[in-house]
């Protein structure tokens, strides 16, 4: 019983933190989300693998990968914004 409570806390606090965003703040977070979607290769061309190294073409979004992630605040259109607020309760 314990464990559904604090999960519905964790849903609703989300949800008030979510609603509370600028549009800028829900760009930031489209692009976390997509990198993290990409965590074992390199999923922006500024990222650096594990040994240090830039990943450049080795990047998701040079490899032209069917979707691609989003690694700049620029490329997330206003559609995206309006999915995530939608996705996130707003």
């Amino acid at each position: 019983m314990k464990v559904i409570v604090l999960a519905l806390a964790f849903v609703i606090a989300n949800s008030a933190i979510a609603a509370a965003m600028t549009d800028n703040e829900v760009r930031h977070a489209i692009v976390h989300e997509s990198k993290v979607r990409y965590a074992n290769i390199c999923a922006c061309p500024y990222a650096a693998r594990s040994h240090a190294k830039i990943c450049n073409a080795g990047s998701g979004m040079a490899r032209h990968i069917e979707v691609a992630p989003v690694c700049y605040s620029k490329d997330v259109t206003e559609q995206m914004i309006r999915d995530w607020r939608q996705r996130n309760g707003q």
